[in-house]
Protein backbone atom coordinates (compact mmCIF):
# COMPACT_ATOMS: atom_id res chain seq x y z
CA UNK A 1 0.00 0.00 0.00
CA UNK A 2 3.08 2.20 -0.15
CA UNK A 3 2.58 3.30 3.45
CA UNK A 4 -1.11 4.16 3.00
CA UNK A 5 -2.23 1.41 5.40
CA UNK A 6 -0.11 0.73 8.47
CA UNK A 7 0.11 -2.84 9.76
CA UNK A 8 -1.05 -3.68 13.26
CA UNK A 9 1.72 -4.99 15.49
CA UNK A 10 1.40 -8.77 15.46
CA UNK A 11 3.38 -11.98 15.59
CA UNK A 12 3.09 -14.92 13.22
CA UNK A 13 4.58 -18.35 13.79
CA UNK A 14 4.60 -19.87 10.31
CA UNK A 15 5.39 -23.58 10.37
CA UNK A 16 3.88 -24.68 7.07
CA UNK A 17 6.17 -25.53 4.15
CA UNK A 18 3.75 -23.60 1.92
CA UNK A 19 3.90 -19.87 1.28
CA UNK A 20 2.07 -17.62 3.69
CA UNK A 21 -0.67 -15.38 2.31
CA UNK A 22 -1.79 -12.27 4.18
CA UNK A 23 -5.30 -10.90 3.84
CA UNK A 24 -5.83 -7.46 5.39
CA UNK A 25 -8.83 -6.97 7.62
CA UNK A 26 -9.64 -3.43 8.68
CA UNK A 27 -11.34 -3.52 12.05
CA UNK A 28 -10.91 -0.17 13.74
CA UNK A 29 -10.70 3.27 12.11
CA UNK A 30 -8.62 6.13 13.50
CA UNK A 31 -9.65 6.88 17.09
CA UNK A 32 -10.90 10.36 16.11
CA UNK A 33 -13.21 9.00 13.43
CA UNK A 34 -16.93 9.52 13.91
CA UNK A 35 -18.90 6.61 12.46
CA UNK A 36 -22.51 6.79 11.37
CA UNK A 37 -24.17 3.40 10.88
CA UNK A 38 -26.12 3.19 7.63
CA UNK A 39 -29.80 3.91 7.99
CA UNK A 40 -29.46 5.82 11.28
CA UNK A 41 -28.50 9.28 12.44
CA UNK A 42 -26.57 7.86 15.39
CA UNK A 43 -22.97 9.08 15.61
CA UNK A 44 -20.45 6.69 17.17
CA UNK A 45 -16.91 7.54 18.25
CA UNK A 46 -14.61 4.63 17.45
CA UNK A 47 -12.56 5.14 20.65
CA UNK A 48 -15.67 4.53 22.75
CA UNK A 49 -16.42 1.33 20.82
CA UNK A 50 -12.84 0.06 21.26
CA UNK A 51 -12.99 0.77 25.01
CA UNK A 52 -16.36 -0.98 25.31
CA UNK A 53 -14.96 -4.03 23.48
CA UNK A 54 -11.86 -4.10 25.69
CA UNK A 55 -13.92 -3.80 28.87
CA UNK A 56 -16.33 -6.54 27.79
CA UNK A 57 -13.48 -8.99 27.19
CA UNK A 58 -11.00 -8.13 29.95
CA UNK A 59 -12.86 -6.25 32.70
CA UNK A 60 -16.45 -7.51 32.92
CA UNK A 61 -15.59 -10.79 31.11
CA UNK A 62 -18.89 -10.69 29.21
CA UNK A 63 -17.39 -10.20 25.75
CA UNK A 64 -17.33 -12.77 22.99
CA UNK A 65 -14.37 -14.86 22.03
CA UNK A 66 -11.71 -17.04 23.58
CA UNK A 67 -9.65 -14.03 24.68
CA UNK A 68 -11.72 -13.64 27.82
CA UNK A 69 -10.66 -17.14 28.93
CA UNK A 70 -6.96 -16.40 28.64
CA UNK A 71 -4.64 -14.72 31.07
CA UNK A 72 -1.45 -13.19 29.74
CA UNK A 73 0.73 -16.00 31.07
CA UNK A 74 -1.54 -18.65 29.52
CA UNK A 75 -1.38 -16.83 26.20
CA UNK A 76 2.42 -16.76 26.37
CA UNK A 77 2.51 -20.50 27.14
CA UNK A 78 0.29 -21.16 24.11
CA UNK A 79 2.60 -19.16 21.85
CA UNK A 80 5.69 -20.93 23.19
CA UNK A 81 4.10 -24.36 22.72
CA UNK A 82 3.70 -23.64 19.00
CA UNK A 83 7.38 -22.90 18.41
CA UNK A 84 9.29 -25.56 16.49
CA UNK A 85 11.51 -27.67 18.74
Amino acid sequence: TNGLFVSTAHEVIHTSPNSRVSIPVFVFPNSNTIIEPMGTNEKINSTNIMLENFNSVWVTKTGAGRARELKYSEHEKTKLARLPK
